[in-house]
């Protein structure tokens, strides 16, 4: 074996500490992946609002505790606590950075809770928790072989190694994640020349007058990975979204590489998940119906055999296919389905998803919140799950619904081109369904289809199994990552 790795993940969001989307889920799942092959990693993400300090076990680290840090002449206090993940086989040291004015002191991670618009200091925030992240490392002195940035939040790492701690993280190698490029924020010139930036970096994040963190954390990165290949190939190809940057990036493309996502069997197992009224898995799938008739008393509703339940988990936003489904839902609710929403974000889709659930009570439910144990049982009490994204980098969701036995139906985007095939185009493997054209027509006609597939239960059994027997486990993914971080390690 290989002399074991120093690792530090820096996230601005993780399971079980704060959540707002499938980057929560993979800052648990792969560093313990890491973890439970012998390598030194560690992370590191911000103290957010509501945070609890018994419930995380969050404990204070006393030469961490009031960290100095001068930014633009002024300066700032950070203080840093020790918690932890772990599953049954590993266990990751954890660091909270606590800003209390910059994030404490906001309901939201990203944006506020009844608008779902950014927070005006975001750029401000996040610099500052980066800064905070080296200033760390410093004290702890421990200087990581690779410090691996997650989306536009820490992307901003990489440069400011570069320019600001050059010789003190000399043989340190940074990777920058990007997990939805589209997701990412951009700034106004104005918005990052009052924050006392070196001028290389601002210069490193400027394309036409936008500021994009992406931009410099690409240009300064030693590499860079998307969750899927396909969404590399789409990067690289300005087939979605780069705002603005494929001129950029085109010839960087050596730089690039495609790691899918996994599944966490610790977290999203039906035969093990404590959050389900019964247990079961393949073998026993039968027991799946315990799930639905759990999530039907939620509901308030008798649930039955030969009726549907559609599920849709997302963050409401256009990109997550919010309008797709609100223009679809009357269709659905004529089929006689049952259709379960969950999620949180824009005011507007919950204005509108709430009018309909008013309109259809006995097919629309909606819970507007993040709730990680109904999430649960929603994905297990469900026969089908929607995944409307116009954009998919990798998808989570589907994953998790495909190990659940709940068959998903997706617009095939992004990483759904590499999870599952298509029932429809191989009856033999398929394991779900797709639909290629983003359109209302196009997607109630796969619904179509699906539901007449629905009502013959031996074939609905062999999308059942197909699915359940497909592998995503981190541990590959773990190993392509690690496989990189040598790679960069070794590099000259």
């Amino acid at each position: 074996m290989n002399e074991p790795l120093t690792i530090l993940f820096a996230t601005s969001e993780a399971y079980p500490f704060a959540k707002h989307g499938g980057l929560a889920d993979v800052s648990f799942s792969l560093p313990l992946a890491i973890k439970e092959k012998g390598h030194d990693i560690r992370m590191i993400l911000p103290k957010y609002h509501g945070f609890n300090e018994r419930k995380h076990r969050i404990y204070e680290i006393h030469r961490l505790s009031q960290i100095p840090m001068v930014i633009n002449k002024k300066e700032e206090i950070a203080s840093v606590a020790s918690s932890s993940i772990h599953n049954s086989k590993a266990k990751v040291q954890t660091y909270i950075t606590t800003l209390p004015a910059f994030f404490e002191m906001k309901r939201g991670l990203y944006s506020e809770p009844e608008t779902d618009k950014p927070y005006k200091d975001n750029a401000e925030r996040f610099l500052i928790y980066n800064f905070s992240i080296l200033h760390t490392c410093l004290l702890l002195g421990w200087i990581p072989d690779i410090i691996h940035c997650n989306d536009w939040t820490t992307a901003l790492l990489p440069a400011l190694i570069r320019h600001y701690f050059p010789e003190e993280f000399s043989k340190t190698k940074t990777v920058l994640t990007i997990h939805n490029f589209s997701a990412g924020q951009t700034f106004t010139l104005e918005d990052i020349e009052s924050l006392g930036l070196h001028k290389k970096i601002i210069e490193s994040a400027i394309e036409n007058g936008v500021v994009n963190f992406l931009k410099s954390g690409i240009q300064f990165a030693d590499a860079i990975t998307t969750v899927s290949e396909t969404y590399k190939e789409e990067i690289l190809n300005a087939t979605v979204d780069t705002a603005g940057l494929h001129t950029f990036i085109a010839p960087k493309k050596r730089k690039f590489h495609g790691i899918l996502n996994g599944v966490d069997s610790y977290v999203w197992n039906p035969e093990k998940d404590p959050h389900l009224r019964k247990n079961y898995s393949l073998k026993t799938i039968e027991d799946k119906f315990e799930n639905k008739e759990e999530l039907g008393s939620i509901l308030g509703i008798e649930c039955k055999k030969e009726i549907p339940i559609l599920s849709f988990i997302r963050h409401f936003s256009s990109e997550k296919g919010v309008d797709l489904l609100i223009e679809s839902l009357p269709s659905l609710v004529k089929t006689g389905a049952v259709i379960v929403i969950l999620g949180e974000g824009d005011k507007k889709y919950k204005t509108k998803l709430g009018a309909l659930m008013t309109k259809y009570p006995s097919n629309v439910f909606c819970f507007f919140e993040f709730n990680e144990e109904l999430a649960h049982k929603i994905e297990a009490g469900s026969d089908m799950f929607l995944n409307l994204s116009t954009v998919e980098p990798c998808g989570l969701n589907h994953l998790y619904s495909l190990a659940f036995g709940t068959v998903p139906i997706s617009f095939e985007t992004g990483g759904i081109k590499e999870t599952y095939i298509d029932y429809l185009q191989n009856s033999k493997k398929g394991a779900g369904f797709k639909f290629q054209e983003y359109s209302k027509e196009s997607f109630l006609q796969t619904v179509a289809k699906a539901l007449e597939i629905y009502k013959n239960s031996s074939l609905w059994s062999k999308i059942i199994n197909n699915g359940m027997t497909l592998s995503f486990q981190w541990s590959k993914s773990a190993e392509q990552y690690l496989s990189l971080y040598s790679k960069l390690v070794n590099s000259k």
